[in-house]
């Protein structure tokens, strides 16, 4: 990993993304010839010049006098120069890769860090519903809600099932899931402790997130989550105290809003709660509301937050169709929520620009599965509910993996946005790999349906980052 480097005459850059060992000789100079990476991205404000890079997340900032020489470099990055100060700023564009060796090919680096992640990881990712049961009604829910919970016997076959994937020395990442798991804190407590006291005798990194409402976070659950080895939540607000209690309220319709903020300023103080910040057509406005309000109980620093674009998944979340947002649209709306978030003192946790990644999501790899309560298995969160038509198959008895959907299982692991030209020709393919495989695969494989924000918000997300890295002030952030 390189560190920051900063020379405030003329450049600041960082890079935060660890270099693979084939890729670590274009750090340096180049031992024939160079040329700019096909992953730089330029944003010229007039008074700077800011250059990232999707491929290394490297980030840096050109001062005004310093712009033509660095353009000068990328046009012709093969010049020769005397001058020790135009040298220092090539050897800068070396070190964060905005200048390479000529023969070093990105697409195929990426692509064969792509598919080892894919095939050739022995890390293990699983998501969990130990219930569909849930004590909210979502507007927008598209699990088709089976009120039940995981077995005795559903609990013992996915912890076989786990010791048949787990593989000693290597990563796991467990999502808890539902409906909420709230409503079934004895499953996640019997899986989480037990995935955590192998990966401990085995000498793995436990990773463990899960995903809940909010609105029985009290301390009986958070003693069950310490006993579980549960250090993370996720909680999803939607928008301020009116817009939230409009569709996110219980079963019987009962408001919701002061309850969830009043654990999360509680669970704050001993686990870390990420705060997932829905937005549709009908609530983007009265998210900046939502921020004050957390900001007025002292929580900026405790939480993170994060903004998602809400979906219309299938027919159970059909009459949401009307709110819902295209990517595009939702692109343009973001910078600004994000702006207010920073502004409150809120970090983000799903920062795009942080790093390069190598799939977008397990969907598509081969050790990555979802299970539902009556243990099938899925590739997909979203299509919890309905395993009839969507699974790939079963757990057994044993912990076997039976697939019973070859089929189906083909029609994931198939898709491969490398064999897409136009996600190969796309400047955001490092930070996206394709996008979403659910949209992709059932959207009758049309790739525009997977997009993501930053195809249509980069440069604006540019400046944001830089302005949160403290490369650009708040002002110098705003497009001039």
């Amino acid at each position: 990993m390189l560190p920051a480097t900063t020379d405030s005459s003329s450049l600041s850059l960082t890079h935060e993304s660890a270099l693979c060992e084939n890729q670590a000789s274009s750090s340096a100079p180049c031992a024939s010839a160079c040329k700019p990476s096909r992953y730089n991205v330029l944003v010229d404000d007039g008074k700077q010049l800011l250059l990232f890079n999707t491929r290394t997340v490297a980030l840096a900032r050109i001062a005004a006098d310093k712009k033509n020489r660095v353009q000068q470099w990328l046009a012709n990055p093969n010049e020769k120069s005397e001058d020790a100060s135009a040298e220092k700023l090539r050897q800068a564009l070396l070190q964060g890769q905005f200048l390479i060796d000529a023969q070093l090919d990105e697409e195929a680096t990426l692509k064969i860090q792509h598919r080892l992640s894919r095939f050739g990881s022995s890390a293990l990712e699983l998501v969990i519903a130990s219930t569909l049961c849930c004590n909210f009604r979502c507007s927008y829910c598209y699990v088709d809600l089976n009120a039940h919970s995981m077995s005795h016997d559903t609990i013992a076959r996915v912890q076989k099932f786990f010791e048949r994937k787990y593989t000693p020395a290597s990563p796991v990442s467990i999502v808890f899931t539902g409906g909420d798991p709230s409503l079934s804190m004895d499953a996640v407590e019997a899986l989480s402790s037990h995935f955590a006291r192998h990966c401990r005798q085995h000498n793995s990194a436990y990773g463990v997130v899960l995903i809940t409402n909010g609105y029985l976070l009290d301390e009986a659950m958070l003693d069950a989550l310490a006993r579980a080895e549960i250090h993370e939540v996720q909680i999803s607000l939607d928008g301020d105290r009116e817009a939230h209690n409009r569709t996110r309220s219980l079963v019987g319709g009962r408001s919701t809003y002061e309850s969830i903020l009043d654990n999360i300023e509680r669970a704050s103080q001993s686990i870390h709660c990420h705060l997932r910040i829905n937005v549709d057509r009908r609530n983007h406005d009265s998210i900046p509301r939502l921020l004050d309000d957390l900001a007025e109980r002292h929580l900026d620093g405790k939480v993170s937050v994060y903004f998602a674009q809400l979906d219309d998944v299938n027919e159970n979340s059909a009459a949401h169709a009307p709110y819902v947002l295209s990517a595009r649209d939702y692109a343009v709306l973001e910078p600004a929520l994000v702006r207010h978030a920073a502004t409150r003192g809120f970090e983000r946790s799903n920062e795009p620009l942080r790093r390069a990644v190598s799939q977008f999501c397990g969907a598509n790899a081969r050790n990555a599965f979802v299970i539902d309560p009556d243990g099938n298995l899925l590739k997909c969160y979203q299509d919890l509910g309905s395993a009839q038509n969507k699974a790939i198959g079963k757990i057994g008895a044993d912990g076997e993996e039976e697939i019973d959907a070859p089929q189906r299982l083909m029609q994931w692991l198939n898709w491969d946005p490398f064999e897409v030209e136009a996600c190969r020709n796309c400047r955001v393919l490092p930070l996206c790999m394709g996008g979403c495989v659910h949209k992709i695969v059932n959207g009758g494989m049309d790739v525009d349906k997977g997009c993501q924000k930053l195809r249509w918000n980069l440069e604006e997300s540019l400046r944001l980052y830089a302005q949160t890295r403290g490369i650009l002030n708040h002002a110098e952030s705003r497009r001039e």
